[in-house]
C-alpha cells in the first residue's frame, strides 16, 4: 500500500523546508559568517603571536611543510590532556548522586583539587582555540598555494614548476609567502586564468 496522501504531503513539505533552510544557512555562512570568522581569525592570530615576528614566521615555516599530520597529532594530544577534567567531572557528579541517595560521605572532594582541574581545563580550552585557529590559517594558506600550483602548471615549464615548489618549501616568513603568491598570481593574470583570492596575514 502507498503512503496516505496527507503523510506524503507532510514528508514533501518537510523536505522542501529542510532544503530551503539548508540553502539559507549556506548563504548566510558564505555572505555573513565566513567573512566575519576570517576577520576574527586574523585578530586572534595577531593577539596570540603578540606581534612578535618570530612567532608569525614559525606559522609560515609550518605552511612550507605543506599538509601533514601535525594537526591530527596536536588535536589528539590536546584531547588526552582534557580527559583528566572529564574524569573529575564524572567523579564529582557520581559523588553528588550518591550524596542525594545518602550512600556517600557528606564531605566533598578537596576544593583545591577541583580548582586545579578547572584551571587545567581553562588552559587547555584556550590552547585548543589558539592552535585550532593557527591550524585553520595554515591549512587555508597551503590549500591556496596548491590551487595556484594546479592552475598555473599547464602554462609554465617543468623547470618553473620545480622552482616554484622549491620556493614554497623554503618559505620562512610572511614576506616569502607573499612574494611567491605574487609570482603565481602574475602568471594567472598573464595567461588570463581564473585566480583565487586569499587574504595573506
Amino acid at each position: 500500500m502507498g503512503l496516505p496522501s496527507f503523510k506524503l504531503g507532510t514528508v514533501i513539505r518537510f523536505l522542501v523546508v529542510t532544503v530551503g533552510l539548508g540553502a539559507l544557512g549556506s548563504g548566510v555562512w558564505d555572505w555573513l559568517l565566513k567573512p566575519s570568522l576570517t576577520g576574527i581569525s586574523r585578530l586572534l592570530l595577531n593577539v596570540t603571536t603578540f606581534g612578535i615576528k618570530t612567532f608569525k614566521d614559525s606559522l609560515y615555516q609550518e605552511i612550507a611543510r605543506g599538509l601533514h599530520e601535525q594537526a591530527s597529532i596536536s588535536m589528539v594530544t590536546l584531547l588526552y590532556s582534557v580527559l583528566p577534567g572529564f574524569i573529575l567531572g564524572f567523579v564529582v557528579s557520581r559523588w553528588r548522586h550518591r550524596l542525594r541517595r545518602g550512600t556517600a560521605s557528606p564531605s566533598p572532594p578537596p576544593r583545591w583539587l577541583i580548582e586545579a582541574f578547572a584551571g587545567v581545563l581553562v588552559v587547555v580550552a584556550i590552547t585548543l582555540l589558539i592552535q585550532g585557529n593557527q591550524l585553520f590559517y595554515i591549512n587555508r594558506a597551503v590549500a591556496h598555494s596548491s590551487q595556484l600550483f594546479a592552475i598555473t602548471a599547464p602554462y609554465i615549464s617543468e623547470e618553473s614548476r620545480l622552482t616554484y615548489r622549491s620556493k614554497f618549501a623554503q618559505i620562512a616568513s610572511s614576506e616569502d609567502y607573499a612574494a611567491l603568491d605574487r609570482e603565481l598570481v602574475a602568471v594567472c593574470r598573464a595567461k588570463a586564468l581564473k585566480c583565487p583570492s586569499f587574504s595573506i596575514w
